[in-house]
Parts: structure tokens; C-alpha cells; sequence
């Protein structure tokens, strides 16, 4: 005799519902995690954040879907964040520009009845919800086109320079504590060459990182960039703007690229990158790492952090991309697997109420009638 197998289909659609949610929401994140580098104890860490550019309120959907794409990115950068400082006890975290998105839309009111000060403070507020201002000893911020202006039309003003700096405070020049390291911040938008100048000189065991939004060495900015490096005279560069990443090398002195190959960073067959610092210090040339953007909503397909590792002693500075998981193929997964498990429910739901009852409860309800 055939025995029939009884299918559950509710109890079906909650496990494939969990199955997705714990694969999307936790084992995604758990395995690019699990493909980041081990650091040593007498490095120093600084993590490095390019564009989170948190999403904005003009461009978004006027209604709850634009609430919902909102907290679902801010979300996004909270966890690969909350990750990156579960693996990592940073001695300085760095942001390279393009922390808010929409910046001209903060004399833009959300209702009409908010001033251009609260706007803009709701847009903090969410930026330190995400990346809280006490994540690292050391907090470096910079701005980049959509912080302070300059994207197409927009213009540059002193007010919004003022107001990026009163809430998230630029210093020139900021010590890594305990160690010889240094980090200076330079934006072409909103500082002179002049600044530069003010700069104590370099001492003979100093390393010296440079941040910045926008790369330091195109021909755009060639006057700006050769007095900074001259003035900063810093081992390294770091920056941002481009949304994927990639290394160049320069001369110092005409800013010109020395690079055979100009490659894009992609996860596959990414290796750690070793950076010359501990080189002559009268070379004229000069490294420079585009940060990917660490922001799904940016339209390119591979997204990281990046983890500069420096052993002070030996001067060893190593770059690492700290690849995240991709938030569209998990978002495309649930649209896939929602109608699935609405589906098990609704056929659970009606052969629950089509079940046959058994004969013992069928005659059970017939007895007590005649009684």
C-alpha cells in the first residue's frame, strides 16, 4: 500500500520566507566578512568610507516607496559598517566625500514648513545614525560635490562650507595617537593652495596620508594638486568621487600618470596592495587609491570599504578593498521569492479549510446530537 505523503505548504512558505531572510540578511554579509584579511595587533587600522552619499528626499519617490528605498539603503550602510567595525578595531576612521546626497535641495524645504537648517540636520542626524561620531579615536571628514556644491550647476558657497564644517568638524592636520602617522584633508572645492602652507614641516620619521574627495593629480586641478602634495609632501593619497576604484601613480612634481596599466579594482582576483612609502623620501613619485564607493545606490555593481594597514616600525603601509555583498541580487531575490510564499500560503490556507474531518470527530458531533 502507497503511503501519501502529506504536504504542509503554510509551514513550506515560512521555511523558504526565513531561509531567504537569514541568507539575505546575515549569511550574505557573514561571507564577505568572512573574505576580509586578519590584521595584526601592532598595526595601526584606518578604515576608509567613499560616497555613502545617504539618499535624499527630492529624488527619492514622493510617497512610502521612497520611505522604504530610504531605510532600506540607510540599512545597507549601517550593516556593512557594523561589520567592518565587529572585524576591525579601528585607530581612525576616514570619510572621503559625498556623505549626504541632494545637498542643494537642503534650501529645498521637505514640506514647505521646515527651514533649510532642519533639513539639513535631518540628513545628520541619519549620517550619525548610521556611522555614530564616536566609531574610532580618530574622526577625518571630507567633503566632496554633493556635501558642499559643485555638481552641475550647483555652486559653491561659503555658507554651505561653513555648515559642513560646523557638523562635521575639518581639521588640517590630525594625529593617529601613538604612532608617527598623520592624515591631512584637502577638498579643490573648498580650501586654497594657500592653507597648505601653514603646515608643519615633515619630520624625518613622519608618514603623512593625504585625503581627499576628488583625486589630487588630473590636469583640472593640476595647480591646487602640485602645491598640496608639495606643501603636505604626504607618502600616500587616498581618494574617491569616481564610485569604482583603481591605483596611479604620479610624479610629484607635474602631476603627470607614470602608470603602465590603469586597472579597475573588481573583487575577482583582487590581491592586498602594497604601497611605497618606506621608499626614498626625495622620490618624485607618488601613489594614489581610488576608494570604490561603499553605497549600492551608486549604479555600479561592486562595492567596498577600504583598510589601510601601516606597521609604523617597518614602514609597511598595505591597501585592502573590503568587498561587500551585492544589495540589489538579494533585493531581486525577494521579489522573486515573495509571490512564492504568498502562493504556499494561500493554497495552505485553503486546504486547511478543505481538510475532511475524521470520522472519529464526525461521529463524536453526530452522537452528541442524539443526545
Amino acid at each position: 500500500m502507497v503511503r501519501r505523503v502529506f504536504l504542509d505548504h503554510t509551514k513550506l512558505g515560512w521555511t523558504v520566507l526565513m531561509g531567504v531572510l537569514l541568507y539575505g540578511e546575515i549569511l550574505v554579509y557573514w561571507r564577505a566578512y568572512s573574505l576580509w584579511p586578519r590584521t595584526e595587533a601592532h598595526e595601526a587600522r584606518i578604515l576608509l568610507v567613499a560616497d555613502p552619499q545617504i539618499q535624499g528626499y527630492r529624488d527619492e519617490p514622493q510617497s512610502v516607496l521612497g520611505m522604504i528605498t530610504r531605510w532600506d539603503s540607510d540599512r545597507y550602510l549601517s550593516k556593512t559598517f557594523g561589520w567592518a567595525t565587529f572585524a576591525y578595531d579601528m585607530h581612525a576612521l576616514a570619510f572621503l566625500g559625498d556623505l549626504i546626497d541632494e545637498v542643494e535641495h537642503c534650501f529645498f524645504t521637505l514640506t514647505g514648513s521646515i527651514t533649510d537648517d532642519e533639513t539639513y540636520r535631518i540628513y545628520v542626524d541619519r549620517f550619525h545614525g548610521i556611522y555614530p561620531p564616536n566609531s574610532a579615536p580618530v574622526m577625518i571628514y571630507t567633503s566632496g560635490d554633493n556635501d558642499i556644491g559643485g555638481e552641475g550647476g550647483d555652486p559653491v558657497t561659503d555658507e554651505k562650507v561653513a555648515r559642513f564644517r560646523q557638523h562635521f568638524p575639518v581639521q588640517p592636520l590630525q594625529n593617529i595617537p601613538g604612532t608617527n602617522i598623520n592624515v591631512i584633508a584637502a577638498n579643490v572645492l573648498s580650501q586654497k593652495a594657500s592653507e597648505f602652507e601653514a603646515l608643519p614641516p615633515k619630520k624625518e620619521d613622519e608618514f603623512r596620508i593625504l585625503v581627499s574627495h576628488f583625486s589630487l593629480m588630473p590636469t583640472t586641478y593640476s595647480d591646487f594638486s602640485r602645491a598640496v602634495v608639495k606643501a603636505a609632501d604626504p607618502d600616500v593619497i587616498f581618494s574617491a568621487h569616481f564610485h569604482y576604484g583603481l591605483k596611479e601613480e604620479y610624479e610629484r612634481s607635474s602631476g603627470k600618470s607614470v602608470s603602465n596599466v590603469t586597472r579597475r579594482f573588481t573583487q575577482v582576483g583582487d590581491l592586498p596592495i602594497p604601497l611605497n612609502i618606506n621608499t626614498d623620501r626625495n622620490a618624485n613619485m607618488i601613489e594614489e587609491i581610488i576608494v570604490p564607493t561603499c553605497s549600492y545606490r551608486m549604479g555600479f555593481k561592486e562595492m567596498a570599504l577600504g583598510l589601510v594597514r601601516i606597521r609604523p616600525k617597518t614602514g609597511d603601509l598595505i591597501y585592502h578593498n573590503l568587498w561587500l555583498p551585492s544589495r540589489f541580487a538579494n533585493l531581486y531575490l525577494y521579489a522573486v521569492a515573495l509571490p512564492v510564499v504568498l502562493i504556499l500560503f494561500v493554497i495552505g490556507q485553503r486546504k486547511a479549510k478543505n481538510k475532511p474531518r475524521s470520522r472519529k470527530s464526525s461521529f463524536s458531533a453526530d452522537y452528541s446530537k442524539l443526545v
